[in-house]
């Protein structure tokens, strides 16, 4: 999803890790999914790519909060939780 959101925004990974404020090594690691990245870089790829769905992505799939919250949701409207 990051990666396919850089290239929309088309930036080009050092102009991207730039704009961020984060290192290229560390936003190929977010983008090929072996690290998830924390709330700042998040907030930081928003603004380099105009993309605010990637807080709504982040808070459901990945903030501990948002899982809570999730989970409560989903229980009060009868879904499972995982």
């Amino acid at each position: 999803m990051y990666k396919q959101a850089r290239k929309l925004a088309r930036l080009t990974l050092e102009e991207a890790a730039f704009s961020i404020g984060i290192g290229v090594r560390t936003l190929c690691r977010y983008e090929a999914g072996e690290k998830h990245p924390p709330a700042d870089v998040i907030t930081g790829m928003i603004k380099a790519y105009h993309r605010f769905d990637l807080a709504e992505h982040y808070c459901k799939n990945v903030c501990p909060l948002g899982q809570v919250w999730k989970k409560l949701i989903l229980k009060k409207k009868g879904g499972k939780v995982a």
